[in-house]
């Protein structure tokens, strides 16, 4: 087993769409916490969530916020939790 990891290669459609996932979450943290939405606010937070995902985005994959308009994607997490109610009600 060697020490060093496995480099994969990344096609550029993946960086692209990983870029675009991490901005997009970055700068909905950005509004959310600045909550004042002037000019200025909005195009230094656009600056700094590039600066972000620049810096995130050897890490590896991101969920892109647009997962979440597929209903499939959404309803699967509510899934799990009311099939687990009625026998972790019983234990108690």
């Amino acid at each position: 087993m060697s020490a060093k990891p496995e480099r994969r290669r990344v096609s550029s459609r993946q960086v692209l769409v990983r870029l675009t996932g991490l901005w997009c979450w970055a700068y909905l943290v950005w509004v959310l916490l600045t909550w004042t939405l002037t000019v200025e606010q909005l195009l230094f937070g656009a600056v700094v969530a590039i600066a972000v995902a620049l810096a995130l985005a050897p890490l590896g994959e991101v969920a892109g916020p647009w997962r979440l308009l597929r209903p499939r994607a959404l309803a699967g997490g509510a899934w799990p939790a009311p099939s687990r109610a009625p026998r972790s009600a019983g234990r108690m």
